[in-house]
């Protein structure tokens, strides 16, 4: 007869929720209602959220609608993954 485990999962490889997807500057863009070249200036002076995969610029779509709604300047957060 097979023991059963009453082991837990480490928490780093227990399931966790799907995390929000990044989507790409023209996504962002259409999002915001403004072009493209507006994103990347704004994401460049660190106006707007934004994150990198590498070299690659991304957004959370929930960051860019908070910031937007705030009607308040972004400031970023000190360690951001710039």
């Amino acid at each position: 007869m097979p023991q059963s485990s009453d082991k837990t999962t480490p928490p780093s490889l227990a399931p966790s929720p799907t995390p929000e997807p990044l989507v790409d500057v023209k996504a962002a863009a259409h999002f915001l209602g403004v072009p493209v070249s507006w994103v990347y200036a704004a994401a460049g002076e660190g106006r707007i959220p934004r994150h990198f995969v590498g070299r690659y610029l991304r957004f959370r779509l929930s960051e860019l609608e908070e910031w937007l709604w705030s009607g308040q300047p972004y400031e970023e957060e000190a360690g951001s993954d710039e």
